[in-house]
């Protein structure tokens, strides 16, 4: 396996992983219908951000795939932004749902 190849599944990983961990502290919500996500604007970025790092360093699976905390942060702010901007399902609200 190339070594791009590895590192684009491996980042592919670690944006799952920022990306599960989002879902669960309600900073991102999935749409049932569409699997989309979007900002339900339950939890504020900065407050997932303060908990995780207070807990970082006794998270295995973090810890595992993260080289760091910064790493993570930086993961996690990319995946928000990239999701955030709607409150609610794109195709949903297209299709009066």
């Amino acid at each position: 396996m190339s070594t791009i190849k590895r590192h684009m599944e491996d980042m592919e990983g670690k944006e799952a992983i920022a990306l599960q961990l989002a879902i669960d502290e309600e900073l991102l919500e999935s749409c049932e219908y569409h699997g989309t996500y979007y900002d339900a604007r339950a939890t504020d970025l900065e407050s997932v951000i303060e908990k995780v790092q207070d807990g970082f360093q006794n998270n295995s699976r973090l810890n595992s795939s993260f080289s760091s905390f910064d790493e993570f942060k930086e993961v996690l702010e990319s995946i928000y932004h990239d999701h955030s901007g709607l409150d609610k399902c794109g195709l949903c609200s297209e299709r009066g749902l």
